[in-house]
């Protein structure tokens, strides 16, 4: 069966996500990968080759780090490097479609959507694309990307398509629910839920427990949070993808 695994971003949360995926990935066989900012992180090591529980453990030991006020981003690009074998974004072994936010001015006034894949990805590194489109406003600064000759500001890719889903196959959305991202004024609100509504299958556990930011305990507590979920969900969710 062809499917495309989809994961959110959203920072600590998506450690939920990752814990779910763990419990049913041998029972998966994607074609493709799609995320955005955090869940871009998750899917371009699974299409590598990394296992959810090399990713978790990735993961903790840089928390602090990635936490880290504009730097973080830096060291996120260069330990993502050497984490995959400062891989090519378009040597990649499986499709990914990573999504990433374009604006012409740092206002944020209006964003446009672009989805990186291997075909447009040109001579950028697997670090570099995660670091572009996980430019949390006021964390991280925007990269630059030009286009077609014209310069543009690069922000986290859910402030545009959280995450991208591969229309032409089945989609397992990976994701978690938390109230505060459905408020008038969360930043992501209109880019999130319209892709669950067009998933085929979702995995989206209920908590209120974890924050965009966290240190090595909390990556761990996300990913067995979102492994007991699972476990409780599993046939239902294979059943519904078509496994």
């Amino acid at each position: 069966m062809a499917v495309n695994v989809a994961f959110i971003g959203g920072g600590l949360p998506t450690l939920i996500a990752l814990g779910g995926y763990s419990v049913v990935c041998n029972e998966i066989n994607p074609i493709s990968y799609s995320g955005d900012s955090m869940g871009a992180t998750v899917v371009i090591s699974l299409a590598v080759g990394k296992t959810p529980v090399e990713i978790r453990d990735f993961l903790a030991k840089n928390a602090a780090w990635f936490c880290i006020p504009r730097l973080g981003k830096e060291i996120m690009r260069r330990e993502v490097n050497e984490f995959l074998g400062n891989l090519k974004f378009k040597d990649l072994p499986i499709d990914c479609f990573i999504s990433i936010a374009l604006s012409k001015s740092c206002r944020l006034k209006k964003v446009f959507p672009m989805i990186i894949n291997r075909r447009n990805a040109g001579e950028l590194t697997v670090g570099e694309v995660i670091a572009m489109g996980s430019s949390v406003p006021f964390l991280y600064a925007p990269s630059s990307l030009t286009i077609d000759g014209k310069k543009w500001k690069v922000y986290d890719g859910g402030l545009a398509i959280n995450p991208p889903l591969n229309p032409n196959v089945k989609n397992a959305l990976f994701s978690y629910e938390n109230p505060a991202s459905r408020k008038p004024n969360s930043w992501n609100k209109n880019a999130r839920w319209p892709q669950e509504e067009k998933a085929t299958a979702i995995f989206h556990p209920y908590t209120e427990k974890f924050k965009m930011l966290g240190g090595p305990k909390d990556v761990y507590a996300a990913f067995e949070f979102g492994k007991v979920a699972m476990q409780s969900e599993k046939e239902k969710f294979l059943k519904t993808l078509g496994n």
